[in-house]
């Protein structure tokens, strides 16, 4: 479209010119040439000549300007093709870092919820540890302090065994060892003439480790003050009295129920 306008005025142009010079060689020539028409044939064919050298010199120009303006607009063109690449370029750099970012933060949660998770995994491995040796240490002590009670039991068991056997040895031995004193007694004790055959009193005697006799005191009468009497006598004339067959029955004071056979 835009030729086609330069063409269309190239050639109005053209017109325009060829008709001045017409014009103007028509007014200036002499009536007595008026005849003559080979000048003016020949000047417009110079003017045409000249005119269509302007307007070929015109349509170069006009197409160099449009080369010009080609290139210029093929020069913006490919700057802003590479400003759009390079954007491109950047934006897509841009992602990928983002993308790279992204891949790191997750990679750091995860190795942070893995590291995480292992923490929590040997503190609980720590804690069912902990109590398990606890659970293993009080059934460890319940079973000691089972065996220590049986034990226990069963040394209270012999305990009480041997102190029944003890306690029967020693009715024995001290029935024994009193026995042997109201025998002694009983071998120095004369019956008083007159007095009763049968009679049981008690006496309290005090002795020293020896066996010899330092008192004696009647505390359940024989029945008469001369029967109390001759017990006492008796008592007295026993000493030293029979000494036990252990050290522990011997006591310092003696409560013996005499009894004449």
């Amino acid at each position: 479209m835009e030729r086609l306008s330069a063409i269309a005025g190239s050639v109005v142009l053209h017109l325009l010119i060829v008709g001045l010079l017409f014009f103007t060689v028509w007014e200036e020539r002499p009536p007595a040439q008026m005849p003559a028409y080979k000048p003016i044939i020949q000047a417009r064919a110079v003017d045409e000549s000249t005119a269509m050298a302007a307007v070929t010199a015109r349509e170069a120009e006009e197409q160099r300007q449009r080369k010009e303006a080609e290139q210029q607009r093929k020069m913006v063109e490919a700057e802003r093709q590479r400003q759009v690449e390079e954007k491109r370029k950047q934006a897509e750099a841009e992602k990928q870092r983002q993308a790279a970012l992204k891949r790191k933060q997750l990679e750091e949660e995860k190795n942070r919820k893995e590291a995480e998770k292992k923490r929590l995994a040997e503190e609980q491995r720590k804690k069912d540890e902990l109590e398990r040796k606890q659970k293993e240490e009080a059934e460890k002590k319940r079973v000691e302090d089972e065996l220590k009670q049986q034990m226990a039991r069963e040394d209270e068991r012999l305990a009480a065994e041997q102190r029944a056997r003890n306690s029967a040895r020693y009715a024995r031995e001290r029935e024994r060892y009193t026995a042997a004193i109201v025998s002694a007694i009983n071998a120095r004790w004369h019956r008083p003439p007159g007095s009763a055959r049968d009679f049981v009193c008690k006496v309290l005697v005090k002795q020293i480790p020896s066996g010899d006799v330092i008192d004696v005191r009647v505390v359940e009468s024989c029945g008469s003050p001369i029967l109390d009497s001759s017990v006492a006598s008796a008592v007295r004339d026993a000493s030293p009295l029979p000494r036990p067959a252990s050290p522990e029955l011997f006591d310092r004071e003696l409560e013996i129920t005499f009894v004449p056979n």
